[in-house]
C-alpha cells in the first residue's frame, strides 16, 4: 500500500462498494452486518501534524460491531468488542501491495443519556494487530489487505478488536466513533513503524468519522460518535434498589424526608448485588449527591447507616436521611471500595396545607392545596372535626383500631388519598371521595364542611402493609413520624337553640353571618396643575417683530413660560417653574412608580436653537395633606372631601438637584414601602420642580420652544 500510494496523489477519491448481508444478524448485542455509509477522509504524506485531508468522500461497506460475552453484563466482565466489514476501501486507479496496514478504530462507551446510570464514559481502542477474537493483544501483524489488491478494487474483508471491562451500572452504549486504514501502522504513534515499508512518501491513510456530513466533514479532525453503529446493553454493576422508603412496607418510588434523629420516617431501604463479598457496615461510605453524583453535600455518618454484604456480594441495608438534606430530585450514592453505585430519590420538605376559603356556613366546599406530601405511596385520610385543643389532632385521629378508619375504607391503589367529613373524628358513612398525590408531591382537592362543630381541617399519611388487605394500615407514629397536620376552620352557625322550655340559665346561644365585602383595584393617575409662579432673570414681553416676545408666568397647565431676555454679553439664567403634578395611587396593591420627564431641544423661530441640557430641574415631592389633597376627576383644583393624609404610604423620594434635560431627569419616585393601616402603597402625592435655563452668550434673536415630556410608570 505504501508504495503504490505514491501514485494516489491526484488519483480519484477512495471509492467503497456495497455487498450482500450475511452471517451475523440477529447476534444479540450486535449492529449489522449492515450496509452503512459514512463521511471519509484520505491523507497523503500523512503526519500527525496533519489537518488538511488530501480527499473527502463517502465511505460505505457492511459493517457488523460485535461484542463477547453477549447481553448484558455484570461489572467486572472483560468484554471484547470486534468490528468489521466485508469489502474495506477501494484504492483507486493503482494497486495496493498486501500485508502493509492496520486497521484501527476508536468505539465510545457512554452511559446512554440514562439519568441515574453510574457507567463511566471512556473509549475503546481496536487494533486489527492484536488478531484475536479475545481481544487480547498479540503479536505485532500487518495484515491487511490479506494479498495485493489489483486497479480500483476493493481492498477486501477487514477486522478490528478491543477489549474493556465493564464497571458502573446502568444503561451503556457502544458507538463506532472514527476507524482508520493505517498504512504503515504509525497512525497512533507517528514516527514509528509497525508494519514494512518506509515512512514519508506517499504515507496514505484514510479515516472513517461515525457522524458528520459526507464531504464536508474531515474525518481525521472532527470524528463524532455514530447514532447507527452503536450497541445498547445493560451494566449490571454495583446497585442499591430501593425496597421501602420512610416506613412504607409498598412503594418504593424513592421519596423520603430527613429527620433530626435517626428513625424509619427518614429510612431507605435497598437490597443490591454485584459488590464486594461479606462486607460489612464500615466498609461503605453513603452521601447524598446530584442526579450524576459528581456533586455530593450531604454524608451521611456511618451510624445513620446498616450495609453488609454476603459471601456472594449481595447487599441489604439501609440508611436514614438527616434533616440538613438538600431538598428536591437526589441520588443516594453508596462507596465501597472501588465499587459505587447511585439510587435516585427525592428528599421531600416540609408538608404544607393551606385552605381558601377559611370560614363559612355549613355546606361551604373548601379547597384545600398540599405541598410536599408523598406521592402514590402512602394512603391519605382527609378529615374536618373538632380540635380537642391539646394539639394532637393527629394522634388522636391515628388513635382508631385498623379497619375503623371512617370513611377511608379502601386505602391504597387506586386511591391512596381518602377524604372524609365530620363533626367528630369521621365515621364509614363521612367519605365523599378520593385522589391520588400527584408524581409532583402536591394536591389540590375539595371537602364539604357541612356540620357547625368543625374547627379544623386536617390531612394525615399513612402507610399500607404488604400483603394485607388494602384497609389495614400501619399508624406512622408508631414509626416516629407524625403523618397528619391540620389547619383551622371556622363555621358561622345560621340557627341555635339559647334555652329548653322557660329555663334562664346557661350559656345561651349564638348564630353567626358571614359579611363580605370586594374593594376593587383603581388607577395610578397624573394630572397637571398651573404654576402661575412668575421667573426671576426674565420679562414680561408682548412683543410681536421682529422675534414674537413670551410672557414670563405659566399660561396654563400645558405651558411653561420663561419669559423674555435681550441676546446677552455673557451667559444669562432665567429661573421658572414646571406646572404643579399631582399623583393619585389608588390601586390597592404593593407597588411603587416612578414619575421622569425628558426634553427636547430648544428649536428657534425663525431660526436657531438652545440645548436641552440647557435646562435643569430641581424637583421636590411630598405626600399631599388634607388640604392639598387634589381630586383627580374634579374641575380645577378641589380638595378630596374627607381625604385623610395620615393613610398615604410614605417612601416617595424627589430626584436631585439641578437635573440636565440632556437626559432623563428623575422627578419623584414611590418605592414599595406599605401604610401599616391600609396595607398599601396607595396614596396622593404632590409633586413640583423649579426649572434652570441658561441661555448662551450671543444667542441668536428667535422665540425659542422645546417639549417636556412627563411620565409615570
Amino acid at each position: 500500500m505504501n508504495r503504490n500510494k505514491r501514485f494516489m496523489a491526484g488519483a480519484a477519491a477512495l471509492v467503497v462498494a456495497a455487498v450482500g448481508v450475511a452471517g451475523l444478524q440477529g447476534l444479540a448485542n450486535a449492529y449489522g452486518p449492515t450496509s452503512t455509509s459514512l463521511p471519509g477522509t484520505l491523507y497523503l504524506n500523512n503526519a500527525s501534524s496533519n489537518t488538511t485531508g488530501t480527499t473527502f468522500n463517502t465511505f460505505t461497506d457492511t459493517i457488523t460491531l460485535a461484542q463477547s460475552p453477549t447481553g448484558n453484563q455484570n461489572a467486572g466482565t472483560v468484554i471484547a468488542v470486534t468490528l468489521s466489514g466485508l469489502t474495506g476501501p477501494s484504492t483507486g486507479p493503482v494497486g495496493v501491495a498486501g500485508n502493509i496496514a492496520v486497521v484501527r478504530a476508536k468505539i465510545s462507551l457512554t452511559n446512554a443519556g440514562s439519568a441515574g446510570s453510574s457507567v463511566p464514559t471512556a473509549t475503546v481502542l481496536l487494533d486489527s494487530y492484536n488478531n484475536s477474537t479475545t481481544g487480547a493483544a498479540g503479536t505485532p501483524a500487518c495484515s491487511y489487505p490479506a494479498t495485493s489488491i489489483g486497479t480500483t478494487s476493493p481492498e477486501g474483508p477487514w477486522e478490528t478488536y478491543g477489549q474493556f471491562t465493564a464497571s458502573g451500572n446502568g444503561n451503556a452504549r457502544l458507538a463506532l466513533n472514527s476507524l482508520m486504514f493505517d498504512d504503515t501502522g504509525d497512525g497512533y504513534n507517528f514516527g514509528t513503524a509497525l508494519c514494512a515499508g518506509a515512512l514519508g512518501g506517499n504515507n496514505a491513510d484514510y479515516y472513517v468519522t461515525g457522524s458528520g456530513t459526507n464531504g464536508v466533514t474531515n474525518a481525521k479532525t472532527s470524528p463524532a460518535d455514530s447514532t447507527v453503529v452503536k450497541n445498547d446493553f445493560v451494566i449490571t454493576g454495583p446497585n442499591a434498589a430501593v425496597t421501602s422508603v420512610g416506613g412504607q412496607i409498598t412503594g418504593t418510588t424513592g421519596y423520603v424526608r430527613g429527620a433530626s434523629t435517626g428513625s424509619a420516617s427518614s429510612q431507605i431501604n435497598f437490597t443490591g448485588t454485584v459488590w464486594g463479598a461479606s462486607k460489612v457496615n464500615t466498609d461503605f461510605a453513603a452521601s447524598l449527591c446530584d442526579s450524576t453524583g459528581t456533586t455530593c453535600n450531604t454524608a451521611i455518618a456511618t451510624a445513620k447507616t446498616s450495609i453488609t454484604t454476603d459471601g456472594s456480594g449481595v447487599l441489604t441495608g439501609y440508611v436514614q436521611i438527616p434533616s440538613s438534606a438538600t431538598t428536591g430530585l437526589r441520588a443516594l450514592k453508596l462507596v465501597e471500595g472501588t465499587n459505587s453505585s447511585l439510587t435516585p430519590i427525592t428528599v421531600l420538605a416540609t408538608r404544607t396545607l393551606s385552605l381558601s376559603p377559611t370560614s363559612g356556613g355549613p355546606g361551604t366546599v373548601v379547597t384545600s392545596t398540599g405541598a410536599n406530601w408523598t406521592p402514590s405511596a402512602f394512603a391519605v385520610k382527609f378529615a374536618a372535626f373538632p380540635n380537642p385543643g391539646n394539639g394532637t389532632v393527629g394522634t388522636t385521629f391515628f388513635g382508631l383500631p385498623n379497619g375503623t378508619q371512617g370513611g377511608c375504607a379502601t386505602y391504597g391503589s387506586p386511591n391512596p388519598l381518602c377524604i372524609a367529613v365530620g363533626p367528630t373524628i369521621p365515621g364509614p358513612n363521612n367519605a365523599i371521595g378520593s385522589l391520588t398525590v400527584g408524581s409532583n408531591s402536591n394536591f389540590v382537592t375539595t371537602v364539604t364542611v357541612a356540620d357547625a362543630a368543625t374547627t379544623v381541617v386536617e390531612v394525615a399519611e399513612k402507610s399500607i402493609t404488604s400483603g394485607a388487605s388494602t384497609n389495614t394500615t400501619v399508624d406512622l407514629s408508631s414509626l416516629g413520624q407524625s403523618g397528619a397536620i391540620y389547619t383551622s376552620f371556622t363555621v358561622n352557625q345560621d340557627q341555635c337553640i339559647a334555652y329548653t322550655g322557660d329555663s334562664t340559665l346557661g350559656a345561651g346561644c349564638f348564630t353567626k353571618q358571614n359579611v363580605n365585602v370586594s374593594v376593587l383595584q383603581g388607577n395610578l393617575t397624573q394630572r397637571v396643575y398651573t404654576n402661575a409662579a412668575a421667573t426671576s432673570g426674565s420679562s414680561n414681553s408682548s412683543a410681536s417683530t421682529p422675534v414674537v416676545g413670551t410672557a414670563n408666568t405659566n399660561s396654563d397647565a400645558t405651558t411653561v413660560n420663561l419669559g423674555t431676555i435681550t441676546t446677552p454679553l455673557a451667559p444669562a439664567v432665567i429661573s421658572g417653574t414646571l406646572n404643579d403634578i399631582t399623583v393619585s395611587d389608588n390601586r390597592g396593591g404593593a407597588y411603587g412608580w416612578s414619575l421622569t420627564a425628558s426634553g427636547t431641544s430648544f428649536s428657534g423661530v425663525p431660526s436657531g436653537t438652545i440645548a436641552a441640557s440647557a435646562l435643569t430641574a430641581t424637583p421636590s415631592c411630598a405626600a399631599a395633606t388634607n388640604s392639598t389633597a387634589w381630586d383627580y376627576s374634579a374641575v380645577g383644583k378641589t380638595a378630596i372631601s374627607g381625604f385623610d393624609a395620615t393613610l398615604s404610604a410614605s417612601g416617595v423620594t424627589a430626584g436631585s438637584a439641578a437635573q440636565a434635560f440632556g437626559s432623563t431627569v428623575n422627578l419623584c419616585t414611590k418605592d414599595t414601602t406599605a401604610n401599616s393601616t391600609t396595607g398599601s402603597t396607595g396614596g396622593v402625592y404632590n409633586v413640583t420642580s423649579s426649572l434652570s435655563l441658561t441661555v448662551p452668550a450671543f444667542q441668536k434673536a428667535a422665540r425659542y420652544t422645546a417639549v417636556v415630556t412627563v411620565t409615570l410608570a
